[in-house]
């Protein structure tokens, strides 16, 4: 999996995480709480949009991940 984007980033390529586990967080570095990672910042409404880039890969292919996104009916 590769991500772009991210403000900080708190795990190492190739590091196994089990879900839920944060990879990084999003907007400024300093929204970052280094004492709590599973906190979610909160920025000001003012704040300019982020964007995650997300890209999976499997053998080293780009593989589509809209199935994992997509909602029980």
């Amino acid at each position: 999996m590769v991500l772009a984007g991210l403000a900080r980033i708190v795990r190492s390529a190739g590091e196994v995480v089990r879900a839920g586990e944060p990879l990084g967080a999003m907007g400024p570095i300093a929204a970052a709480n280094e004492d709590n990672l599973n906190e979610i910042p909160s920025f000001p409404a003012t704040e300019p949009a982020q964007a995650l880039y997300l890209e999976v890969l499997r053998d080293g292919r780009p593989e589509d991940p809209a199935a994992w996104f997509a909602l029980d009916d």
